[in-house]
């Protein structure tokens, strides 16, 4: 498996920010505890549901289009279970099966699944293992810095100022999570994620996030695009799109290929 394609799937695996509950709006920001802001976030990282969809990857260096990639991802209770390539060609058909932090690729007209090892790098110094093992509830500690302005990205893909959001400081408990340090903003309406910073545990800032396109399905308010900003190679980034989403009942296993 060549290194661009597991880099496509650092992309997925950030997804579990992508539903979560509708709140009521408020047209001030209440001033509320780190642990409840992040509770609340991660209480609305669970979808109960299962459901597929459509991932569209667009891949940029300097501005211009590199490639078009297009995924069907099924999520079962809230975890992506698969993803299965439609375009390009030459990977049509080939599926990523997760289960838990481990991974396997399938090839059609192979016999067996090829593993994907969560220390294969994704970008720069970010391996795959630090993606897929991210609980911020559990793994960090969250300290609200301040109430502030953030820039985001509205669903043209422009940057606006989003005001009032909560600025977070999330540590890690201990040795071995993901990244030392995640910054955070959070919109204080409805506790969507504004825009997140990954630290390495070097304290090298790697990568920055955007959520954006905000829309309603089956009762839940979500955000449809990530914009993915590589912060070693700073010509490259990646926009995100969720669509097509439909409620399914399926197991995905390893077996039932």
């Amino acid at each position: 498996m060549k290194i661009n394609e597991i880099f496509i799937l650092s992309f997925f695996l950030l997804f579990p920010f992508l539903l979560h509950c509708q709140e009521e709006t408020t047209t001030t920001t209440n001033i509320i505890s780190a642990e409840e802001i992040m509770k609340r976030v991660e209480d609305h990282l669970i979808v109960d549901i299962n459901f597929e969809m459509t991932i569209t990857i667009e891949n940029y260096k300097n501005n211009k289009i590199e490639e078009t990639i297009i995924m069907k991802g099924i999520i079962e209770n809230g975890k992506i279970t698969s993803l299965t390539y439609i375009k390009p060609d030459n990977m049509k058909n080939k599926k990523i099966i997760i289960k838990g932090n481990e991974m396997w690729i399938v090839i059609p007209n192979t016999k067996n699944p090829i593993p994907i090892s969560p220390s294969q790098k994704l970008m720069g110094g970010i391996s795959f293992g630090d993606i897929t093992s991210i609980n911020y509830y559990g793994d960090y500690n969250p300290r609200l810095i301040d109430i502030q302005s953030t820039d985001g990205k509205n669903s043209e893909g422009k940057t606006e100022i989003i005001s009032n959001c909560y600025y977070l400081e999330l540590n890690a408990k201990r040795t071995g999570s993901s990244y030392q340090k995640i910054n955070m903003w959070v919109d204080p309406i409805d506790f969507i994620p504004v825009k997140s910073e990954f630290f390495s545990l070097s304290g090298k800032k790697m990568l920055r996030a955007y959520y954006s396109s905000k829309e309603e399905w089956n009762g839940k308010l979500t955000f449809t695009e990530i914009y993915l900003f590589d912060l070693i190679n700073t010509s490259r980034y990646s926009k995100v799109k969720y669509s097509n989403f439909k409620e399914v009942s399926q197991s995905t296993t390893i077996d039932g290929q």
